[in-house]
């Protein structure tokens, strides 16, 4: 996305402009460091808060680190710390999520529900590499805030539904 790169590449000597291996290293690895975080988190939370606050709770610290990230104009930090924060997100979302559905689904389909989880996340991932793929050419910040926005929609919405069926709204 040759906008992105405008914006926040560190070589630009080279035509397009490139990431260095530390910023790239540290741009994609803060969401794995993030996740890490959420993860060994989650589970307090989850005893603390109940399941369905934290499922909130979770995803609303994953719309602030997707808001960070679609708000950033020309800081590559920025960009790092929404991914960042969005990890934490996604960390305590894969913990939460799987548990609560296994500890309400009736063990008829427990299973199953479970799995559908994970079926979720790897289209979640091919609708992403979609977006990408479509968007790639263009030559505007819409290249690469649009998967932003996309995963902001549906988050938000993912959240509100959580909220209108949770007994505490």
């Amino acid at each position: 996305m040759p906008d992105f790169l405008a914006r926040f590449a560190d070589i630009r000597t080279t035509n397009p402009p490139s990431f260095g291996n530390v910023r790239e290293g540290t741009i994609v690895g803060l969401l794995s460091i993030g996740t890490l975080i959420g993860v060994l988190i989650a589970g307090p939370i989850a005893n603390a808060l109940g399941r369905k606050k934290g499922i909130v709770l979770w995803n609303l610290i994953f719309i602030v680190g997707v808001i960070i990230q679609i708000t950033t104009s020309r800081s590559w930090v920025q960009v790092a710390i929404g991914r960042l924060v969005a990890g934490f997100g996604v960390g305590g979302l894969s913990v939460m999520t799987p548990m609560y559905q296994s500890e309400t689904a009736p063990r008829q389909i427990r299973g199953a529900l479970v799995s559908t989880y994970q079926l979720f996340i790897t289209l979640g991932i091919l609708v992403a590499y979609l977006i990408n793929l479509g968007t790639e050419k263009i030559r505007s910040p819409a290249s690469w805030r649009s998967e932003y926005n996309t995963l902001f929609r549906v988050d938000v919405t993912d959240s509100l539904l959580t909220i209108s069926q949770s007994q505490w709204a």
